[in-house]
């Protein structure tokens, strides 16, 4: 399923091949854990400002999965875009967080342009 999905957004052009190591990653992941301890701090007084920091943290990290398989995306919907494949690459086993994800990130997207 993750390969077939990976040839289809290619074909699209919302992903392309993107050599990293693994301090791309780890960069992306430690601002991912920067975002969620900023959220936990704020939680208390500013609901708005701690759900988009916790998404954003989520986007980081889901980022840095993509860069772990030497991808990233390449398009206008580049937020949906590592959605789908996290959610490809995390597969059933993680099905109930990357919906939670995918209702985040659609949510954030009405927060930001409604």
């Amino acid at each position: 399923m993750f390969d077939k999905l990976i040839q289809k957004l290619k074909k699209q052009g919302k992903i392309k091949k993107q050599k990293a190591g693994i301090v791309q990653v780890e960069a992306l992941l430690k601002e991912a854990i920067l975002d969620l301890r900023e959220a936990k701090k704020i939680s208390h007084i500013a609901e708005r400002a701690t759900y988009l920091l916790a998404y954003m943290a989520m986007l980081k990290a889901g980022r840095a999965l993509l860069l772990f398989k030497g991808y990233m995306p390449d398009d206008g919907a580049q937020h949906k875009t590592v959605v789908e494949v996290t959610s490809a690459i995390l597969g059933d086993k993680f099905k109930n967080p990357t919906e939670q994800f995918e209702t985040m990130r659609r949510k954030r997207n009405e927060m930001t342009y409604e």
